[in-house]
């Protein structure tokens, strides 16, 4: 059984080639197997040893995962399953695996990947939505952007805090969780725009096709950047 991790899914068909697994000269029909040279897993403290670190997992995939993919999956190792939780890795571990598993398949593809990585993320679809932005040829957002609304301190997915912009990822959890989730996230929204944030929303379609999202995006910052003008500008009376 191969675990999933963070979008990156291994998934079985019948016309599909033989599957690839990373393990040690094992030989039986149907899979493929690759040799790792000794030392280049890293040894986890009381803990099995066929059993990889974290950071050689997402090595590991680079042999077969795209460079989105493995964005998704390193995002999801610095930043941890959830705001609670710690992160599985550093990105300094990322990218100290990579200097290990130098001369293995896909380590280009990792370097690629790397610059990506983002801590602060808390779905793929939110990695999705970022590299998205970036694919349009806008600024970077940041992630778990901090949005001070009255002294409490909100945070939307992605955001550019210089302009005062927040993007917020709807996807499965917003629609299905039922309409107090809806409302919760609506009464989120409403309080960013009460303290001047324009607040832009992505779904699932916008990932298919972001052409709607990316000239709703260019208007927003357009006339975030744009000096506003009184259309009555008032006279000095003497």
């Amino acid at each position: 059984m191969l675990h999933p991790i963070h979008g990156v899914v291994a998934r079985r068909y019948d016309n599909l080639p033989p599957l690839e697994l990373q393990i040690d000269a094992l030989r039986r029909r149907g899979i493929l197997s690759h040799q790792i040279k000794p030392k280049v897993l890293k040894k986890i403290p009381q803990a099995p040893d066929w059993l990889p670190a974290p950071e050689d997992v997402w090595s590991l995939l680079g042999a077969t995962a795209s460079v989105p993919e493995l964005v998704q999956a390193g995002d999801f190792l610095v930043s941890g399953p959830s705001r609670q939780d710690p992160p599985l890795c550093s990105i300094a571990d990322l990218q100290e695996a990579i200097n290990r598993f130098t001369r293995c398949r896909g380590t280009s593809k990792l370097r690629d990947a790397l610059p990506l990585v983002r801590t602060g993320v808390e779905s793929p679809a939110e990695s999705k939505a970022r590299l998205t932005i970036l694919d349009g040829g806008f600024e970077e957002p940041i992630t778990c952007c901090p949005v001070d609304v009255f002294g409490i301190t909100l945070h939307s997915d992605l955001g550019y805090p210089e302009l005062k912009i927040a993007i917020e990822y709807d996807g499965n959890y917003h629609f299905s969780s039922g309409p107090d989730q809806i409302r919760s996230d609506e009464q989120r929204r409403a309080a960013m725009r009460a303290a001047g944030w324009e607040v832009l929303t992505m779904t699932v379609e916008d990932l298919r096709d972001p052409t709607l999202f990316y000239a709703k995006l260019r208007i927003t910052i357009h006339s975030a950047l744009s000096p506003t003008t009184d259309p009555h500008p008032r006279t000095n009376v003497t």
